[in-house]
């Protein structure tokens, strides 16, 4: 049965800019080319809309430049593939004269070229590594790329060889293709020496993701049931994990990992149309509810009157309903660390 979401939703209607301050933080989605095809990409809708009109240098500059007035202090670079940009290297050394804090947001490939990470990887203070699987069978398939996982292997080594390397977070899309390998994919992530953090998050229903999601998307108590031991498996590895896309209670006692909980308000710059012509679009989020909707069921839980939880992604609802849900009562709350 396919449930349909009111067309009123809007979660955290009462959240705006005054309560957060000055916005820190720059997503800037500046790449719309990409070296893979994942069968999951929420991105390949916007890529296909732009990769004809690629940023300029002097756009990119333009960007960085204006944003540190305005007070960002944290760069994320997103794409497609930030580093298959031929100005990605310049562009980087801009942003860390500027006195940016950088994170590349990346899958690996060129990183793990020995001159590019020569010149790159000083000049990095994060890194997200996407990571789909704990062998090269898995992950290559799910991200269409062959020796992928033999490349961010390599890429571990590299890192782990530096005597000041980057914070390495690794995200991991759990879907129907992976989710029976999930435990064995945090056990490895918590093995490799470089990586500080695990993200395993829910599909994003967007783009190519969207257009497949009944073949890809698994029942939220699917990943709940399995998060309690997932994240005591991390933290015998000296690891933190974090879930993004999974609402509160379907994470049980492993609420406080909810990736929602330390979210940070930023603006995000990107490519768009503007009277027929490409420009640049500033855009603004305080809250991560983007395509997240609460359903009746949640009404009188005490993670949404506390502001905690954003919900449920509203294309999981539409399709799956509200039975994984379990609204938490405030009794419930207060038994556990408060939120």
């Amino acid at each position: 049965m396919k449930h349909k979401a009111p067309e009123d939703r809007l979660p955290f209607v009462g959240l705006l800019a005054p309560k957060f301050g000055a916005v820190k933080r720059l997503e800037f989605h500046m790449s719309y080319v990409c070296n893979q095809t994942c069968i999951f990409c929420s991105e390949s809708v916007r890529m296909d809309t732009h990769v004809r009109s690629p940023l300029t240098l002097e756009e990119m500059v333009r960007v960085v430049l204006r944003k540190r007035k305005e007070g960002c202090e944290h760069i994320t670079f997103v794409g497609g593939e930030p580093t298959v940009v031929p100005q990605f290297l310049d562009l980087l050394k801009v942003t860390k004269k500027l006195g940016y804090k950088t994170l590349l947001i990346t899958n690996g490939g060129r990183m793990s070229q020995d001159k590019f990470a020569l010149e790159a990887l000083p000049l990095l203070d994060e890194m997200v590594i996407s990571i789909h699987g704990h062998t090269s069978e898995l992950h290559d398939t799910l991200v269409h790329e062959e020796l992928s996982f033999k490349k961010i292997n390599k890429l571990f080594g590299m890192l782990g060889r530096m005597k000041q390397k980057p914070f390495v977070i690794t995200n991991t899309v759990v879907l129907k293709q992976n989710i029976a390998h999930v435990s064995d994919i945090v056990g490895y992530l918590s093995g490799v020496a470089a990586v500080d953090h695990i993200l395993l998050s829910n599909i994003a229903p967007d783009g190519r993701a969207l257009e497949h999601y009944l073949d890809q998307a698994i029942r939220l108590s699917e990943l709940g049931k399995l998060a309690p031991r997932l994240s005591a498996a991390a933290v015998r590895g000296g690891k933190v994990l974090r879930y993004f896309g999974m609402p509160l209670c379907v994470l049980g006692e492993a609420w406080e990992d909810s990736n929602d909980l330390h979210w940070n308000p930023r603006t995000n710059v990107e490519r768009a149309f503007i009277d027929g012509k490409a420009g640049l679009e500033d855009t603004w989020n305080y809250t991560p509810e983007r395509m997240r909707y609460y359903p009746a069921k949640c009404g009188g839980c005490a993670w949404k009157s506390k502001e905690k939880c954003v919900g449920v992604f509203q294309t999981y609802y539409e399709h799956f309903g509200d039975g994984d849900l379990s609204p938490v009562r405030e009794a419930s709350v207060s038994g556990r660390r408060r939120p």
